[in-house]
């Protein structure tokens, strides 16, 4: 992934009683929390911006205009490969291939990245998801709290926001069946009924 073309610039106009501008093409990058001395209006020209403020995130489209009051912290939000995510992208493969050898593990979803996460199932670009498939509930659990992954998960609130809403779902299928995201947001929270000779299926989803 290249992250050159991002760019920044920041000017006054003095004939507008040094008004400040700034213009930033900001793909994969937070700005952390802070806040202006004075109101700040912005444009999204561009994709979807994203800000946290006062403990909601709201979603930018193009041509939306954004008031922020004087001396209201807020952040901007980046994606997956803003600095404050390094050591989980870095880390993604070595739990994925932890996954792979585990006993009980039969597929998970992945692209040809080699995971999930260019997969977009949901309006919000920094919706992340994950699909595989298990043998049973209790290997998916060894790996899930007893792995490399369990080290990552109590720390997940280092790089996801937590999701307002269910955010997994857990049911079974045939053997040798492959199930899909739309299949997983379809199923009610909650549910998981045992049936003989089929595999368990996880659904999950965390916001970046």
């Amino acid at each position: 992934m290249n992250h050159a073309n991002q760019t920044t610039k920041f000017w006054l106009l003095p004939q507008f009683d040094g008004l400040e501008l700034f213009r930033a093409k900001a793909i994969h990058y937070h700005y952390a929390r802070h806040f202006h001395s004075s109101y700040s209006i912005g444009i999204i020209e561009a994709g979807v911006g994203g800000n946290y403020y006062q403990g909601s995130t709201y979603l930018a489209p193009p041509k939306s205009i954004v008031l922020m009051n004087p001396e209201e912290a807020h952040r901007f939000l980046g994606g997956r490969f803003a600095p404050i995510m390094a050591e989980f992208a870095a880390a993604l493969n070595e739990v994925n291939a932890i996954a792979n050898q585990s006993p009980g593990f039969v597929w998970r979803l992945q692209t040809a990245s080699g995971n999930a996460t260019d997969i977009r199932a949901y309006p919000d670009p920094r919706m992340l998801v994950n699909v595989s498939v298990w043998q049973s509930v209790e290997p998916l659990r060894v790996y899930v709290y007893k792995s490399l992954h369990g080290e990552f998960f109590v720390r997940r609130r280092q790089w996801f926001e937590k999701y307002q809403g269910e955010h997994f779902a857990m049911w079974w299928i045939p053997a040798g069946h492959l199930p899909t995201v739309e299949a997983g947001k379809a199923i009610a929270p909650g549910k998981l009924a045992l049936k003989a000779g089929e595999h368990v299926a996880l659904n999950l989803c965390s916001t970046v």
